[in-house]
């Protein structure tokens, strides 16, 4: 897997030094040819083989460079592309973590003020009905599990796992664990990039509620972690089982373990 990766990488400036040095050998083999035909008395011939060799493999030289330096060119295009998409992928992760921030402080003063009214106080006095709700707990029949925020909440419980199985897209699976676990927490910050990451990209390739659900399986199975990883060359190497694989993966094709800058 390494030696196709560094092949990718290089293809283009293997193939424009190929044509370099085979121009330059053929050059000097054409001329060789001409100037010995020209030495046996031959000139006409001897000036033609010189001069058509060497028109050739310029020429030819010429396109065959060219291919070498568009797919170069292609190359760091495509790295550049992925580089702008993670940004992208990031920035979107930030804003939309603030604005959830904002809007959970917006509802907890609304909530102060609605139960610091007189209605809520004399709701306080009055004693109510037991509900429906009360009554099911009550009788012992069993409950939904509903996305509840616990401060401190890195990981998932059972029934948090089976809500997000019953998920149809990454979208939901990503709102569900915004809601749930603690973004204070650093591991938990990243994932939720990876999430919202895979949430981006099913808006153009259709859902990937299974991609969402292996990236959490694999954060709750190397004990809540997202690994740090050096990104600085164009191969990383997982800190866990030490495969090599592109710079730009998120998730070890090997073990699975998360990765992160």
């Amino acid at each position: 897997m390494q030696e196709k990766y560094i092949q990718e990488r290089n293809i283009g400036g293997t193939i424009k030094s190929v044509v370099a040095i085979i121009c330059g050998i053929g050059i000097v083999v054409f001329l060789i040819a001409g100037i010995a035909l020209i030495s046996q008395g031959f000139s006409a011939v001897g000036w033609i083989v010189m001069l058509a060799g060497i028109l050739s493999m310029a020429v030819g030289a010429l396109f065959l460079y060219g291919f070498g330096e568009l797919v170069e060119k292609t190359s760091e295009n495509n790295a550049a592309l992925l580089r702008m998409e993670k940004e992208l992928a990031v920035l979107k992760a930030l804003e939309r973590q603030k604005h959830g921030q904002t809007s959970g402080g917006e509802t907890v003063q609304a909530d102060a003020k609605k139960n610091s009214g007189p209605k809520a106080q004399a709701e306080k006095v009055s004693p109510k009905a037991p509900s429906g709700k009360a009554e099911e707990r009550a009788s012992g029949a069993p409950q939904a599990d509903t996305a509840s925020f616990v401060p401190g909440r890195v990981s998932f419980d059972e029934a948090s796992m089976r809500a997000m199985e019953a998920m149809e897209s990454a979208t939901e699976i990503y709102d569900y664990c915004s809601e749930i676990l603690d973004g204070g927490d650093e591991n938990v910050r990243e994932l939720l990039k990876i999430l919202n990451s895979t949430a981006s990209a099913e808006r153009l390739y259709g859902k990937a509620p299974k991609d969402a659900l292996l990236a959490i399986r694999n954060y709750v199975k190397h004990g809540n972690r997202v690994f740090a990883v050096d990104r600085s060359d164009s191969l990383l190497t997982c800190p866990v089982c030490g495969k090599q694989m592109m710079s730009s993966r998120n998730r070890c094709l090997s073990c699975g373990a998360l990765l992160r800058s």
